[in-house]
């Protein structure tokens, strides 16, 4: 297996297989140009197994000491769930650090369960439930809060 990870082009989301549970608002926003030139801006990458995009990711950070992570799965990405833990964690880690975040946040859909099990196992903790939430859709907020 041979694992890069490559600084995401908006062109790498039209290119990711996606996950067929993911809402359709959800979808809008991600492969919304826009957005996708936004998150090409900000600390982002793509990790390819053997030349195949499994996800995409980064953080987004529009205010002083606050960042929004976000992430693309291809819909087979248990898998690889190490692989995934691995590196998100690593650049998690890396990218608050060198952008002096205080906090970091994620929203996940309330009914994507194996997502918040994943967020939680990053460090998040559970902060609120945000009701219709990209139209109908209830989204749970996750933060990690790190003080120094």
């Amino acid at each position: 297996m041979n694992v890069e990870l490559i600084p995401l082009k908006a062109e790498h989301l039209d290119l990711i297989e996606k996950r067929p549970e993911i809402f359709a608002g959800e979808l809008y926003y991600v492969n919304h140009k826009k957005m996708a030139l936004i998150f090409e801006q900000h600390p982002s990458a793509t990790v390819l197994l053997d030349g195949e995009i499994i996800f995409c990711g980064g953080i987004v950070s529009f205010w002083p000491n606050t960042g929004e992570a976000w992430l693309v799965t291809i819909p087979g990405i248990r898998q690889h769930k190490t692989i995934l833990y691995d590196i998100v964690n690593n650049f998690i880690s890396m990218t608050s650090q060198a952008l002096g975040l205080k906090r970091l946040q994620a929203l996940v859909q309330e009914d994507f369960e194996a997502a918040q099990r994943f967020v939680k196992n990053l460090g998040f903790n559970m902060e609120c439930s945000m009701k219709n939430y990209f139209g109908d859709k209830t989204y749970i907020l996750y933060a990690i809060i790190r003080e120094n």
